[in-house]
């Protein structure tokens, strides 16, 4: 859904739950996203040897090399399924942002004007 359809539709709160990605079948197997003919991503846990030119390889492995820190990048079932990150940041949505601020030269323009809630 786009940004400004939930805003519209009074469903911001949706905004701030965890964001997953898409679903992933299989491992080491390039996928065409959109549709073109021609592959696009790869996910891996071991970087093939031989790679298709144009396609961008995403590794999903537990740690990343050269300094074994945690892949934020994992599979929901290890080898398939949808698309996470670990240790994401938190959103959260506040009902102030249904609506924008009134800018500030507004106001100082037309002293009538108030701010709108939330933003004062």
């Amino acid at each position: 859904m786009r940004f400004y359809d939930l805003v519209r539709w009074h469903k911001g709160d949706l905004l701030s739950m965890p964001w997953k990605g898409f679903y992933v079948p299989a491992l080491d197997v390039p996928m065409d996203l959109n549709g073109d003919g021609k592959n696009d991503v790869c996910f891996y846990k071991t970087l093939p040897t031989t790679q298709e030119k144009g396609v961008t390889y995403v590794n999903v492995s537990a740690t990343l090399s050269p300094n074994n820190t945690a892949n934020p990048q994992r599979l929901s079932n290890d080898t398939y399924g949808e698309l996470t990150w670990l240790n994401t940041i938190k959103r959260d949505w506040q009902e102030k942002k249904y609506v924008y601020p009134v800018p500030q030269a507004d106001i100082v323009i037309n002293p009538a004007l108030d701010q709108n809630p939330g933003w004062k």
